[in-house]
């Protein structure tokens, strides 16, 4: 049986969503990088590798590196370049995503 709809993760609005966090409004407004979520390729693959090895430790809190995250976010119009990436650990890459995209939609 499906799971009802959910409110909208967006503060104040009230459309319903099922199976997305975001309505179609919200979701869009971060979507604005192409390569967002295709860092596919076995370049790609070997940048990120490259940074978690020059960077073992994050830069942010300094506990053990385990993404290579974006200086400037994609979707805010910065490059996937070895210059526009740091070693972080998964908690502070997923603060900085949602810092991120609150700047980028405005929330």
């Amino acid at each position: 049986m499906p799971r009802a709809p959910k409110k909208c993760a967006t503060t104040g609005c009230e459309e319903r969503v099922r199976g997305v966090r975001h309505c179609a409004e919200h979701n869009v407004a971060w979507a604005g990088s192409e390569r967002r979520n295709s860092h596919d390729s076995y370049k790609d693959r070997q940048l990120a590798r490259q940074v978690r090895q020059e960077e073992p430790w994050c830069r942010d809190c300094g506990a053990p590196t385990q993404v290579a995250g974006h200086i400037v976010a994609e979707a805010l119009g910065g490059p996937y370049t070895r210059a526009n990436l740091k070693g972080q650990c998964t908690r502070c890459n997923n603060k900085q995503v949602q810092v991120d995209a609150k700047r980028h939609i405005g929330v």
